[in-house]
């Protein structure tokens, strides 16, 4: 299926060779590891880590806010703007 088109419900679907996106992927992986062990430090383990999601949003991804000793934190990644 090199260099193909995929069709899925009649929508059609880029190729994406994961060579081209490497090390995006890899630094993209890296970091939601980080803020995912943050959040796993400040709240309460939930069944099957659930406490620690990242959510789709909109813009990219988000966790919900977490508070820690009256101050809040969400952290995100948002694809809009192409930062990390």
């Amino acid at each position: 299926m090199k260099n193909e088109t995929r069709k899925i419900n009649g929508d059609c679907l880029p190729p994406l060779p994961l060579a081209e996106w490497q090390t995006t992927r890899d630094t993209l992986h890296l970091w939601t590891q980080i803020v995912g062990k943050i959040r796993l430090v400040q709240t309460p383990l939930v069944n099957h880590w659930w406490n620690v999601l990242l959510y789709v949003s909109p813009r990219g991804l988000t966790t919900s806010a977490n508070s820690s000793r009256r101050r809040f934190l969400q952290s995100g990644f948002q694809r809009i703007y192409f930062k990390v």
